[in-house]
């Protein structure tokens, strides 16, 4: 074989490892929960709330803020005052909040001592098909949800509101890596066992297993089911609003470990992310919601500046 054929066969097996080694990166790559693509441009909603508000609206995305008087943002992350994300179509509703405020106050105080306030940025991505939104899970309608889901990492629940629709799937991720919902079983059989017990009780079956359960947005924040207190009661309060009551517990036990590997410093934040189906209209709606403490947190920043 001539020289310059060796050398040329030589240039094309590097090229076809190198492009092999490409398809196998995207193929096996790590999904990223805190990823979306919108309209094509991508967003790590980990990044600085602001930051990623300004950039979605520099992008020409509208960004409502989540409650309140639903004020759209600028491209600083500030509310426009005078705008109404309803009224204006606002494509993305997110909004960062202080969630220590939810505890009782002398758990409140001591949470602020030790670690700052209890901070959690949520995005609501309502119709992600429509509106040209991606999560980095491949997940934007209906059929992505039966193709492309992992259903050993995201649990099956009806859904709730944060998502609306007929049911809908959760995972809880700390570093980057989803919680395994296994793991909480045995804790799920003691919950169910456990007998109650007034000294022992105060605030209700849930507070006992979840201390913190008053910072997460799941369906037990409600304050009917503070003071419940065996599952057996819980159950009943459960079935007129859920059929998933185990799942639900087993999602709120990931979350209070995730809380207390926060508090723990073995994590900076936690994530959970739901989507949401609507069967009728094969719409999949996404939430998006990561926890973190912040010393200097201040909701005036979000206001707008005045000349």
């Amino acid at each position: 074989m001539k020289k310059k054929t060796k050398i040329t066969l030589l240039i094309l097996i590097l090229i076809l490892c190198i492009a092999g080694g490409i398809i196998a990166f995207l193929f096996f790559r790590k999904k990223q929960p805190n990823i979306i693509t919108v309209e094509g441009q991508k967003y790590d909603l980990s990044e600085d709330f602001q930051k990623v508000v300004g950039k979605m609206v520099e992008d020409d995305i509208k960004v409502s803020r989540a409650s309140g008087s639903y004020q759209l943002y600028d491209e600083d992350g500030k509310y426009i005052n005078g705008s109404r994300g309803f009224t204006d179509g606002a494509d993305i509703f997110a909004e960062e909040r202080d969630r220590t405020g939810r505890f009782y106050p002398d758990t409140a105080e001591e949470i602020k001592d030790d670690h700052g306030n209890l901070i959690s940025k949520v995005f609501y991505l309502y119709d992600m098909e429509d509106n040209e939104i991606i999560s980095d899970f491949g997940i934007a309608t209906a059929d992505d949800i039966e193709d492309k889901l992992d259903t050993k990492t995201f649990i099956e629940t009806d859904s709730p509101i944060q998502t609306r629709g007929d049911y809908a799937y959760t995972a809880v991720f700390v570093n980057g890596k989803p919680l395994d919902f296994s793991a909480y079983e045995e804790q799920l059989e003691e919950f169910k066992e456990y007998e109650y017990s007034p000294e022992h009780n105060v605030g209700g079956i849930v507070l006992k297993f979840a201390p913190h359960y008053q910072a997460f947005s799941t369906r037990f924040y409600s304050d009917i089911y503070k003071t419940h207190q065996t599952y057996e009661q819980l159950e009943v309060s459960f079935e007129r609003h859920s059929n998933s009551l185990d799942e639900e517990l087993l999602i709120l036990f990931a979350l209070e470990d995730a809380y207390q590997q926060l508090e723990e410093e073995e994590t900076e934040s936690f994530m959970i992310i739901s989507f949401g189906v609507e069967e009728d209209d094969e719409i999949v709606n996404m939430c998006y919601e990561e926890f973190y403490f912040d010393d200097d947190w201040d909701p005036k920043k979000f206001l707008a500046r005045t000349e």
